[in-house]
């Protein structure tokens, strides 16, 4: 969190800054990646890895296959597309993306970041896959990020279909 205050504040009012962090806490991904709330984590992981599935399966398969835990690192994987690694003004792009529509786009962002590396992955393992997740500048640059985003494409409603199908089978498996 001290990295996204920090930034904030290279870049706000103090005021401007503290509402923004705020406003963090209201987007669901966010606050469970802050939070450490392991449930949630696991759905918007089990989202992630179904779109992912519906994009590239190639690399939906590696990632199962090599036994990656997305729900253990989603967390590392949104920081450093909001402060951890990126350049500021790469970041402050991201930021612009992803506040459109924050669950979609993070969704959306992780997902062509996946794609954009996928030759690189592909022959990885599992803890070299989790410092590529962490450290994604170091794989990509500005301009493959951006060109990888903008080719990936996620409707409203599909996410929402994703979301809703693993939220119901969660919810009847829990009664």
């Amino acid at each position: 969190m001290n990295m996204y205050a920090g930034v904030l504040l290279l870049n706000c009012t103090n005021f401007g800054a503290f509402v923004i962090l705020c406003s963090f806490m209201r987007i669901p991904v966010l606050r469970a990646a802050f939070t450490g709330n392991l449930d949630s984590l696991r759905i918007y992981g089990e989202i992630f890895m179904t779109i992912l599935k519906s994009q590239s399966s190639k690399i939906h398969s590696y990632l199962t296959k090599c036994a990656y835990p997305i729900e253990t690192y989603i967390f590392e994987a949104a920081a450093s597309m909001f402060a951890n690694n990126f350049a500021l003004d790469t970041t402050e792009k991201l930021w612009d993306i992803i506040m459109e529509n924050p669950e979609l786009m993070m969704m959306r962002v992780g997902v062509a970041v996946f794609k954009a590396m996928e030759k690189a992955v592909l022959d990885k393992s599992k803890e070299e896959i989790i410092m590529m997740t962490k450290y994604p500048h170091r794989t990509l640059n500005e301009e493959a990020l951006f060109k990888a985003i903008s080719k990936t494409t996620i409707k409203q409603k599909d996410y929402d279909s994703v979301k809703d199908k693993i939220l119901s089978r969660m919810n009847s498996t829990a009664t």
